[in-house]
C-alpha cells in the first residue's frame, strides 16, 4: 500500500503542541526532517516504526529523532487514543550532552521516566512549553526553548545510568569555555592547554563526543547569537555580523545560510511574521 509523507515545513528555533489523537493519526517521513523531534506519550500509546520493527510508546517514554532520522508512527491501535506532547526544535550549543539518550534505532534515542520526581518535572517542563507557544507575547520561543532545556535537563538525570550519556569533563570544560566567549578568536593549542590535553587528543576527543570540530562548534555559537540578535534586535546584517566576531559581511551571511538554510534578512522577516501571529 502507497504511504503519503507527512509534509514538515522547516523550525526556525522551536514548533511544539499537545494533540490528542485517535486511531486515524499517523506520520510518516521516510528521510526524517532537517530539526530533532521529540515525542513524549501522556496517556494512551503511539506504535513507533524502527529499522522495520515496531515498538509501543507507553506513558511516561520519550522518542528522541534525530535530524535525518525516518520518522514512523501512529496511535497504537489497542489503546485507541494517543495522548502526546510533541517539539520540532534546533538545540542550542550546550544542549548536546542532554541528547545522548540511549539509542534503539541509527540516530534515534528512547527513555522511559520511571513514576516520580523526575517523571514530573519533565512532563511539566515540556508542558510549559507547550503552553509559552501558545501566548501572544512576542518572546514566546525563548521562554518555550528555555523549558525544553529543563526537560532535557530532567531527562538527563532519568538516564543517569547510562554512562554514554555524559561528556567528558575535559570536553565540557572547553565547550564551557567557548560559550563564555562565542565572539573571541581562539588558538586550538591554548584550548587543548587549557583542558591538559595535547592538541592532537583534544581534538579527536572533542570530534569523538561531539560529532565536529571545536572550530565548527564555535562558529554555530556565533550564528546562535546573530539568529538571537536578528530577532531580538534592530542592529542592521553589517552590525549583526561584526557583534558575532565576523569581519566581513558577506562571509557571514554565506555561513548563516547554510546553517539556518536562509538569509539573515529572510530569518529575521520570517520571526517577525511568526511573533506578529
Amino acid at each position: 500500500m502507497n504511504r503519503s509523507e507527512t509534509p514538515h515545513r522547516p523550525v526556525a528555533a522551536i514548533m511544539a503542541s499537545e494533540f490528542d489523537q485517535g486511531t486515524d493519526y499517523t506520520n510518516w517521513r521516510p528521510r526524517g526532517s532537517a530539526d530533532w523531534l521529540l515525542i513524549y506519550t501522556v496517556a494512551g500509546a503511539g506504535r513507533i516504526t524502527l529499522s522495520g520493527t515496531e515498538r509501543v510508546l507507553a506513558p511516561g517514554e520519550a522518542v528522541l529523532f534525530s535530524p535525518g532520522a525516518a520518522q514512523d508512527y501512529r496511535t497504537d491501535g489497542t489503546t485507541g487514543r494517543w495522548r502526546l506532547l510533541w517539539t520540532h526544535f534546533n538545540p542550542r550549543p550546550d544542549w548536546r550532552a542532554w541528547m545522548r539518550w540511549p539509542e534503539v534505532a541509527r540516530h534515534t534515542g528512547w527513555l522511559q521516566l520511571t513514576a516520580g520526581e523526575t517523571r514530573v518535572g519533565f512532563e511539566a517542563a515540556l508542558q510549559r512549553m507547550v503552553n509559552a507557544l501558545r501566548a501572544p507575547h512576542g518572546d514566546a520561543s525563548e521562554f518555550a526553548l528555555n523549558a525544553l532545556e529543563e526537560a532535557l535537563l530532567w531527562a538527563q538525570r532519568s538516564d543517569e545510568g547510562h554512562p554514554q550519556a555524559r561528556f567528558d569533563a575535559r570536553v565540557r570544560l572547553a565547550m564551557d569555555y567557548l560559550a563564555a566567549r562565542p565572539t573571541e578568536s581562539f588558538s586550538l593549542a591554548a584550548l587543548a592547554r587549557h583542558c591538559g590535553l595535547s592538541e592532537s587528543r583534544f581534538s579527536h576527543l572533542f570530534r569523538e563526543q561531539t560529532g565536529e570540530s571545536p572550530q565548527v562548534y564555535s562558529e554555530e555559537l556565533r550564528l546562535r547569537l546573530a539568529q538571537q540578535l536578528l530577532v531580538h534586535s534592530s542592529l542592521r546584517i553589517n552590525e549583526v555580523a561584526a557583534e558575532t566576531g565576523f569581519a566581513d559581511a558577506f562571509y557571514f551571511a554565506k555561513r548563516f545560510r547554510k546553517f539556518a538554510r536562509c538569509t539573515p534578512s529572510d530569518y529575521r522577516a520570517r520571526e517577525a511574521r511568526m511573533r506578529t501571529g
